[in-house]
């Protein structure tokens, strides 16, 4: 006799129900772990995308400021350059300035003053102007190079 013949006729269509269900509820589990590790895998390449193009942009936005502040230390040295040159200049129209006490007629005198004086302002207004134009035309170039491109 097997174990299988005692056991009465209900309780061994029971336990069939039971163990079909179980493996259909296994099977069921199998296939949803499958979806979950295929979504997985979807998850894990759109990451790796975006952390390829965030990593471009990051790369974009250093290489602009790099570029910006190479273009700063160039405009910040052609700047000293003309501050230099504005004291020569300056020191130029002061010399010019002691000539005119000798000249003949006093209304040339005072309208090469006059000039002196106006073009010294001018020519040092235009120096920090012209620092200015140049720091905003390399702060434009720096935000079109960083802008994300895809």
């Amino acid at each position: 006799m097997k174990l299988f013949d005692i056991i009465p006729t209900p309780v061994r269509w029971l336990a069939l129900l039971v163990v079909g269900l179980a493996l259909l509820a296994f099977g069921w589990v199998q296939g949803a772990n499958h979806e979950q590790g295929q979504q997985a895998i979807r998850d894990m390449k759109a990451v790796a995308v975006n952390t390829g193009i965030t990593a471009r942009w990051a790369k974009g936005k250093d290489d602009a400021l790099k570029n910006a502040n190479d273009r700063a230390q160039i405009n910040d040295a052609a700047g000293d350059l003309l501050a230099a040159d504005l004291v020569s200049v300056r020191d130029e129209l002061a010399a010019e300035r002691a000539k005119l006490p000798s000249a003949s007629l006093a209304s040339c005198r005072a309208h090469a003053a006059t000039l002196n004086v106006i073009f010294g302002e001018c020519a040092a207004a235009s120096g920090g102007l012209a620092k200015e134009a140049a720091g905003h035309a390399s702060d434009s170039l720096m935000f079109q190079e960083a802008w994300p491109k895809n």
